[in-house]
C-alpha cells in the first residue's frame, strides 16, 4: 500500500471515528431528557418551564426557607418546615403545601400541615388543614379576604419591615395592617374542644353567624349583631 493510500485510509477512518463520537454525545444528550428511575433521592426538586420559570419546587426544611419572587428567592421570616411551592407564570408563589411533625423533649406532640392558596402576588385567601399540640388535635378549613395595593410583595415588605429598629416595628406593622386589611370570611373548625364548628364572617372579619355541636351533641345556630351581641338562637 502506497504512503498516499495509507493517509486516505487514516483520514477516513479519523472521519467515521469523529461521527460516530458525535453521534454517541448527542444521542447521549438527548437520552438524558428523559428517564425512568425506580427511585430518586434529592433535597430539593424544581420543576420548571423551558425558560427556566420555577412552576413547582419541593424542599426538604433547610431548603424550604426561602420565598420565590419573580423567579428570585428571598430570606423567608419564618419558615422552618419542608414542603411544596406552586409558583405562577412569573415565578412566584402562589400556594402550596407545609408539613411537620415532632416530639418535643417534654413529651409534648407538635405537628400539623396545611394546603393553601394565594391571591396573586400577595398571601394566602385558602387554607385546608390539621394540627396537633398539648390542647389537642383540629382539622381546618379558613376562607380570608385581602385587599390593598399588590405593587411590593409581602415578603419584601415583611423583611424590610423586621430590618427597623424594634422601636419602629410595630407603627409600620400597624400602618401595613391599615392598608392592608385582612378578614377571615369562612372558618370550619372539628376537633377543636371535642367540638364541631363553622363561623360566618362580615367584610370586616366579624362573627355574625357561628353554627356549631358541642362534644355533648347539641346542636346550635347563633345570629349575632355587628356588636357581637347575640339577637337570635335556634334551637
Amino acid at each position: 500500500m502506497t504512503q498516499s493510500s495509507t493517509n486516505k485510509l487514516l483520514a477516513a477512518y479519523s472521519g467515521l471515528l469523529t461521527l460516530s463520537v458525535a453521534v454517541l454525545l448527542f444521542s447521549g444528550a438527548k437520552s438524558e431528557k428523559s428517564g425512568r428511575f425506580d427511585e430518586l433521592t434529592v433535597e430539593r426538586l424544581n420543576i420548571v418551564e423551558s425558560d427556566g420559570t420555577y412552576r413547582i419546587i419541593m424542599s426538604n426544611a433547610e431548603r424550604f426557607r426561602l420565598a420565590p419572587v419573580k423567579n428570585k428567592f428571598y430570606p423567608h421570616p419564618n419558615r422552618d418546615s419542608g414542603g411544596i411551592f406552586f409558583l405562577d407564570a412569573e415565578g412566584t408563589e402562589i400556594g402550596g403545601l407545609i408539613y411537620d411533625g415532632r416530639k418535643l423533649e417534654d413529651g409534648t406532640i407538635t405537628a400539623g400541615g396545611q394546603l393553601s392558596f394565594d391571591r396573586f402576588f400577595d398571601d394566602q385567601i385558602t387554607t385546608i388543614g390539621a394540627r396537633e399540640s398539648k390542647h389537642g388535635t383540629s382539622s381546618f378549613m379558613r376562607f380570608q379576604q385581602r385587599k390593598g395595593a399588590r405593587d411590593e410583595h409581602l415578603v419584601h415588605i415583611a423583611n424590610r419591615i423586621e430590618s427597623l429598629p424594634k422601636s419602629e416595628r410595630e407603627a409600620a406593622w400597624e400602618e401595613f395592617k391599615r392598608n392592608h386589611p385582612i378578614a377571615n370570611r369562612v372558618d370550619i373548625v372539628a376537633g377543636q374542644d371535642d367540638a364541631a364548628y363553622v363561623s360566618l364572617r362580615d367584610p370586616l372579619g366579624r362573627e355574625r353567624i357561628k353554627m356549631q355541636v358541642e362534644k355533648t351533641g347539641k346542636p346550635s345556630i347563633v345570629v349575632l349583631d355587628e356588636t357581637g351581641k347575640e339577637t337570635a338562637r335556634f334551637p
